[in-house]
């Protein structure tokens, strides 16, 4: 099988319509493996489809991919790194004219990393951001 048949074939899967109409939600920190899974976990019993990954590109256990960015309607990071996705996104496209309404929508926060996978102490955290009420805020503001 060819690359590009491949990659179709992982873009179909990603926007496939049988995922449900829970808002699909792509947890980030550097390696995949803490943070972010339990951000993804937090959210899962929140009802939202949620997939966990690295930004490192060096050690992350499952790292960004342009398949997994284009499956987001939104993206939380376990700390700031607006500038470091926007440029990754860049990169990935052949079309340079890409705009800012072409990348899924972006929460920052920042979470030391300090924490266990699942730890109370960042479960407890993640509760008092109320992110369930942020999500829904940042997927109805109209870009520009």
């Amino acid at each position: 099988m060819s690359r590009s048949t491949l990659r179709f074939n992982n873009m179909m899967v990603a926007k496939n319509p049988h995922q449900g109409t829970a808002p699909k939600i792509l947890c980030v920190c550097s390696a995949g493996v803490l943070r972010a899974p339990t951000i993804a976990n937090f959210l899962a019993t929140k009802g939202f489809n949620t997939r966990a990954v690295g930004m490192s590109e060096e050690y992350a256990l499952i790292p960004l991919t342009p398949i997994l960015y284009y499956w987001a309607d939104l993206i939380i990071t376990a700390m700031p790194m607006r500038e470091e996705l926007e440029a990754r996104a860049r990169s990935w496209h052949t079309n340079r004219s890409v705009r800012k309404t072409d990348y899924p929508k972006l929460i920052e926060l920042e979470l030391d990393d300090i924490y266990e996978f699942n730890s109370p102490l960042l479960l407890a955290e993640l509760d008092s951001l109320d992110l369930p009420t942020k999500i829904a805020e940042v997927l109805n503001e109209k870009q520009v």
